[in-house]
């Protein structure tokens, strides 16, 4: 019996974790019943969790509104540890790259947080730059001579928050038209007004939605674009 199994709920955009303690014999029964995504056993890396994550969020990317198709066997998880059966499941259509050619600047203190959003944005076809605070962030966009075409900023960080480097990136009008997107806590109407209060063009809440992320950083990167190339606010 192993020692403890996560459980991948991918019923919607925004997957669920939970934690089964001393109950791996429930796997098999959940999986059956199509309750389950994915299985882990401890101890979990943040790669094998990435791993399982992308295999429960594919068809969740590809298609948000077909949701995920009932599993007919544990193996057909693509569980990490031994299958218990050589059903395959079906291939899953390709996967869109709705970011494709865009280049972002991820500023997130959190290594979890950091690997798992970077591969994300990386298999929407974007290119991702980290930066671990707000400092860091405002070096790399002064020393980086190719333009970011969005920053995905978290609000809370040591050193240097969110705010705070939000504030001194529109002092510069190098990046006037340059858009920020606030990664906050929680999904309250407040957390939005002091994003934006602050200098920052959206938020999007955690845990990250990946359908909505993506299409708020499709939208802002489209109308950054816009306004740079009309030279006017936006």
């Amino acid at each position: 019996m192993t020692d403890a199994i996560l459980v991948l709920n991918a019923g919607s955009s925004s997957l669920k974790f939970s934690v089964f303690l001393d109950r791996a014999d429930a796997a098999p029964q959940l999986t059956l019943r199509g309750q389950i995504e994915g299985i882990l056993t401890k101890p979990v890396s943040p790669s094998t969790l990435f791993d399982a994550l992308s295999r429960s969020a594919v068809v969740t990317l590809a298609e948000p509104d077909a949701g995920i198709a009932p599993p007919t066997a544990p193996s057909s998880l693509g569980a990490i540890g031994p299958a218990t059966s050589t059903t395959a499941r079906p291939m899953p259509p390709a996967r869109p790259t709705p970011l494709a050619g865009t280049r972002i600047l991820l500023v997130e203190d959190q290594p979890l947080n950091q690997e798992l959003a970077l591969e994300l944005l990386e298999r929407a076809g974007a290119t991702g730059t980290l930066a671990d605070d707000g400092q860091i962030a405002l070096d790399t966009l002064a020393a980086t001579a190719t333009p970011f075409d969005c920053v995905l900023m978290d609000c809370q960080m040591p050193r240097m928050d969110g705010y705070t480097a939000t504030a001194h990136i529109r002092r510069n009008p190098r990046w006037q038209h340059l858009p920020i997107i606030a990664m906050t806590a929680s999904a309250l109407v407040t957390d939005r007004e002091q994003a934006l209060l602050a200098g920052m063009n959206d938020h999007v809440p955690k845990p990250l939605d990946v359908q909505q992320m993506f299409t708020v950083i499709e939208r802002w990167v489209k109308a950054g674009r816009q306004a740079a190339a009309r030279g006017a606010p936006h």
